[in-house]
């Protein structure tokens, strides 16, 4: 399995490193080092998808954030990817996010961008599993930054937990009254070493969110591991607080793609789950487009209270 697992990394980094490039199978089963029909089984077998398919999703999925990151035309993105015409690429900018790339460009809608897993990172497959709570990776994408807090984060997150238009869409449950609300940069310190003393127990991850094109911290993820006796067991619990600026589908769509899936390894669970309140409609929208559906369950606190509006993504 370890050889078809290299093999299959390999076909994934010679397609990131040509992407705009024309890739034939041939191509993929040469850095392989297989033949061509076994390149593509196995790649099938642990990847789920055709090496074809693969390269046509990698590729709308960078188009569309071309087309909403940067001023460039639907033909150039669509010679860019070597579509023959405008035309073509827009009947598959269609087909795979359901809507029209010249409109995207105009008016950024939330769509599900493909955002491959490396296949060496399934720790599932590889038994390669890394305790969290020893090494915490940075986690990243185009835009946006994930690492464990920093005491430099504090002015950053003051602005976050400050922020009265954010605090109501902050997870308190179960918190033991605390709503998260700081106002004083006294308060915020004393946040961030509990935070920190925390991940040192091993009871949470606290993760600060950077925004790449700024370099400010503009919120926070914590997760961990919940194991008790009602439907949320076994289950990676996510809290996002954002900045209220940030508070839109297509960044807490972008922010939550980077973490959403590799919590299943990063924290052994079979759910990941979140809390959206109905008021928080740009949540809501950016959850369903991951794959979270809404729960019926409540969470049972540890005091009985039952907690409701939590969205949860299958493994």
């Amino acid at each position: 399995m370890k050889e078809q697992i290299e093999a299959v990394q390999r076909m994934q980094d010679y397609i990131k490193a040509h992407l705009s490039e024309n890739i034939t199978l041939d191509d993929l089963a040469k850095v392989a080092m297989f033949s061509p029909w076994y390149a593509r089984r196995i790649f099938v077998s642990l990847l789920g998808v055709t090496p074809s398919d693969y390269i046509r999703r990698l590729r709308l999925s960078n188009s569309a954030l071309r087309l909403r990151d940067e001023k460039v035309t639907v033909l150039d993105v669509a010679l860019d990817l070597g579509f023959g015409s405008a035309y073509g690429y827009t009947r598959a900018f269609a087909r795979e996010f359901g809507c029209n790339p010249k409109q995207y460009a105009i008016s950024p809608q939330p769509i599900t961008l493909f955002n491959p897993y490396d296949i060496k990172c399934n720790k599932t497959l590889t038994g390669d599993f890394m305790d969290i709570y020893k090494t915490c990776p940075t986690l990243q994408n185009d835009r946006y930054i994930l690492r464990l807090v920093d005491d430099g984060d504090a002015d950053d997150l003051l602005k976050v937990y400050s922020d009265i238009k954010a605090v109501p869409f902050f997870n308190s449950d179960n918190c033991h009254g605390d709503d998260f609300h700081y106002t004083t940069p006294e308060r915020m310190r004393d946040a961030l070493v509990f935070w920190k003393d925390a991940y040192k127990n091993g009871w949470f991850v606290r993760f600060a969110i950077i925004d790449k094109a700024t370099n400010e911290v503009i919120g926070t993820i914590e997760e961990f591991r919940r194991d008790e006796k009602d439907f949320f067991t076994n289950c990676g619990l996510l809290r996002l607080d954002l900045r209220s600026d940030y508070e839109k589908a297509s960044e807490i769509q972008s922010i939550l793609s980077i973490i959403a899936m590799p919590s299943f390894d990063l924290f052994g669970c079979a759910i990941v789950a979140t809390k959206a309140i109905m008021s928080a409609t740009e949540r809501i929208t950016a959850l369903i487009a991951l794959g979270f559906t809404k729960s019926e369950e409540p969470l049972i606190g540890h005091d009985g209270t039952k907690y409701y509006d939590y969205y949860v993504l299958n493994k």
